[in-house]
């Protein structure tokens, strides 16, 4: 198929929680990009704080209703990847602190994550004492070890864009690095519906994220 070159897309730009800026190579069709006045960015409270805590107790009678798909709803007690301990050890979260604070020329960085922007790259690798690391204060009332933690799986997927009812094979490193190698679900739709536009097929169903099609 003979498309247009195209220059790079902002994961933000497409209804993503996740903020990334690629560069995809080769000649290809460039999604409309929506401005900021018109889909505002989405930020990370908007899964952290909508999702229960990982320490919440199990009540069947608790239903969750997903933070990017708001028609999707299931029993708390159904919620897999995510009820369980992430707390990382004082001396990981400080070695992640210094790097993010006293990095020699690429500035510094929050810590813990800043709740109030898009959240930073999921990478394939979970890690604790990076840079790169995704490190939020912890439910837990602790001090020292413990009193920070990294996301959960499912709060990872859920950045990613992927609906809580979508399942990973695996143990807890295999999931996050299905999660963390996948391309955003909203970002592929966004790039499959101008494929669609540019070989004048009839327009996908509407984007239950963000009203686009």
């Amino acid at each position: 198929m003979d498309a247009p070159r195209s220059g790079n897309a902002h994961f933000r730009a497409r209804s993503s929680v996740k903020k990334r800026l690629v560069v995809p190579p080769g000649s290809y069709v460039n999604p409309k990009k929506i401005k900021k006045n018109q889909t505002p960015w989405r930020s990370l409270h908007l899964i952290v704080d909508a999702l229960p805590a990982p320490n919440t107790p199990e009540n069947a009678t608790i239903r969750i209703t997903d933070p990017n798909y708001t028609h999707i709803s299931l029993p708390l007690t159904d919620l897999k990847d995510h009820f369980y301990d992430t707390g990382l050890y004082e001396c990981e979260w400080r070695q992640s602190r210094f790097y993010k604070t006293n990095h020699p020329y690429m500035g510094r960085m929050a810590f813990p994550e800043n709740r109030d922007n898009p959240s930073r790259t999921v990478t394939a690798t979970k890690i604790g004492t990076s840079r790169e690391a995704l490190i939020y204060r912890s439910e837990y009332n602790r001090t020292g070890n413990g009193e920070y933690r990294t996301p959960t799986v499912r709060e990872a997927a859920c950045i990613m864009g992927f609906p809580i009812t979508y399942q990973f094979l695996g143990g807890e490193s295999s999931k996050w690095r299905l999660v963390g190698n996948a391309v955003c679900p909203c970002v592929a739709r966004a790039f499959a519906a101008q494929v669609r536009e540019f070989m004048q097929l009839p327009p996908p169903f509407r984007h239950p994220l963000s009203g686009q099609k």
